[in-house]
């Protein structure tokens, strides 16, 4: 086991790991916990962390507990991070129940009077890394960077032609301020990359607890995380229903749906360009299409 990560874990654990072999990913059985650290590279492992220290400021009983970060004394071009091991479950109504009671708390714990990130840091959303330049508009930042940052990604890859470009200029300048501009937003931390796999549950004593991992966070309007949930399934109706109870969609609600797919375009327009396009491609230019055809 490499030194650094050994020096990550409390004293009464580093004896019990130190011959364990490291890998990308790793658990870790230590004397009295267990761990699981990552190893990649640095930038991604770096704002991961920095993601969770966000995270810990509105729900530290939530997410993963850090204990280090850092480069690999083996292999400083590596870098690992190393957080508490979570033994996931499956949930339940009840359970359920408070996992919107938590993304709640998250999206209503005021950290931040702009959207982005205070210091620009850079997050990832899988491979892809993402600007978080402080913005005091958030019509301005989704259109800035987060919908024309993508679209010129799947630019440069090809994934492109005369009729999707045309749609593409028509959503970010008239659609995006049609739908955003009318809003009072207050800028919300926002997991960022929240579909079903980075959520589940786990045991204390015996009640299942809402946890969240693999991080890609920024300040944003509440309904760009919610998304992204819908977008790939897995959350129950519980989930969004007891959510709007503590926090109502922003009006007007007759275009909530429209909003969430216009931050669907987003994660759309991420998996064409990571993917090749295909399906991705197409399901972005027919939301384009619907919105332009009602907004534009």
């Amino acid at each position: 086991m490499d030194p650094a990560v050994i020096a990550s874990v409390p004293e009464q654990d580093r004896q019990a790991i130190s011959n364990t072999s490291l890998r990308t990913t790793t658990r870790l059985t230590g004397k009295n916990n267990d761990y699981f650290v990552k190893c990649g590279s640095p930038d991604p492992i770096e704002a991961e962390s920095y993601c969770l220290k966000w995270l810990a400021k509105a729900v530290p009983d939530s997410i993963p507990k850090l204990y280090g970060c850092g480069p690999l004394q083996s292999n400083p071009a590596k870098w690992f991070m190393t957080v508490s091991y979570l033994d996931l479950r499956g949930g339940n109504k009840s359970a359920d129940a408070k996992m919107a009671k938590m993304l709640a708390k998250l999206h209503s714990t005021q950290l931040s009077d702009t959207f982005g990130l205070p210091d620009s840091r850079t997050t990832y959303c899988g491979p892809t890394p993402q600007p978080n330049p402080p913005t005091t508009s958030w019509t301005d930042f989704y259109a800035t960077h987060r919908l024309k940052y993508i679209l010129d990604l799947n630019q440069k890859e090809g994934h492109w032609d005369s009729q999707f470009s045309q749609l593409a200029h028509k959503t970010v300048n008239t659609v995006i301020p049609t739908l955003l501009n009318p809003l009072d937003i207050k800028p919300s931390l926002v997991h960022g990359d929240l579909w079903a796999g980075n959520a589940a549950y786990i045991q204390v004593s015996n009640e299942l607890e809402p946890v969240i991992f693999d991080p890609s966070c920024t300040f944003a309007h509440n309904e760009y995380e919610l998304a992204l949930m819908k977008m790939f399934g897995g959350f129950s109706a519980t989930v969004f229903d007891e959510y709007h109870k503590i926090i109502p969609k922003s009006h007007p609600e007759s275009q909530y749906a429209d909003r969430l797919a216009l931050y669907e375009l987003y994660h759309q327009l991420n998996h064409s360009f990571l993917f090749g396009g295909g399906g991705y491609y197409s399901s972005a230019e027919a939301i384009m299409s619907r919105l332009v055809s009602k907004y534009g």
